[in-house]
């Protein structure tokens, strides 16, 4: 019996050696994937300089976005140099 209770130990661990690639390989991706997922960025900046027709810069007023897709409003003053 104890032949074939050594046999049986020896396929397992082969079977085992055969599946580890195949299982590390599908972690790794997994990991990757779930990696690449976070680098996600959900945010911008928005600069720019407000001029009049004269190609002045307007350093007193407001510019003013507003987001296409939900309707979000942001407002901010410009420098004395008429960036925002």
């Amino acid at each position: 019996m104890k032949g074939y209770e050594l046999m049986e130990a020896n396929q397992v661990i082969n079977r085992t050696r055969r599946a580890f690639p195949f299982v590390l390989s599908v972690a790794l991706m997994c990991f990757l994937t779930l990696a690449k997922m976070g680098a996600q960025v959900t945010t911008a900046d928005i600069v720019g300089t407000v001029t009049d027709p004269s190609g002045a810069a307007v350093v007193t007023g407001t510019a003013t976005a507003t987001s296409l897709a939900t309707g979000e409003v942001k407002k901010v003053n410009l420098s004395g140099t008429g960036t925002f």
